[in-house]
């Protein structure tokens, strides 16, 4: 059986891309080993509020 890896990042509440994965996944059941990493569940520390924030910070100082 094939295997298929989906990584998302959707923490948005009627998101036009969680629905299409959402599709996605109904289409494949089935037919494809689906393996999900989530990314809004469970994010690594530059998702993070605190990291995003002093990025976008960073950047536009080096910027103007």
């Amino acid at each position: 059986m094939k295997k298929t890896l989906i990584v998302s990042y959707t923490p948005r509440i009627g998101s036009n891309t969680k629905q299409l994965t959402d599709t996605f996944f109904q289409a494949v059941k089935g037919k494809t080993e689906i393996i999900h990493v989530d990314l809004s569940s469970d994010p690594p520390d530059l998702l993070l509020n605190e990291s995003l924030n002093a990025f976008i910070k960073s950047i536009t100082l080096i910027i103007n």
